[in-house]
């Protein structure tokens, strides 16, 4: 489950990185965090499909990344070493 985690971890990052790439391919910079909910909606409104196609993509990634992290702060309880683990960078 962590490993899966990790791997869909990662593909989120690509599609943000492409996203950014495709923003300065155009010269944009929004001057806002791009992947809030308002910044989706931004991206949303610029009407770049090339950005508009990956946005739900993102939102699925998000949907199972969520879904696995709760499960496993769920399997790992009070577990002292399970949250001294969450402070290792990219594990949490």
């Amino acid at each position: 489950m962590v490993r899966r985690r990790a791997f869909l971890v990662a593909m989120r990052t690509k599609i943000k990185n492409r996203v950014h790439a495709e923003l300065v391919k155009r010269g944009i910079d929004l001057k806002t965090p791009l992947f809030t909910r308002r910044g989706r909606e931004l991206l949303r409104s610029l009407g770049l499909e090339a950005v508009t196609q990956l946005l739900p993509v993102m939102d699925a990634l998000d949907t199972q990344i969520s879904g696995i992290s709760g499960s496993l702060r769920r399997m790992s309880g009070d577990d002292p070493r399970a949250r001294l683990l969450t402070t290792i960078p990219g594990v949490g």
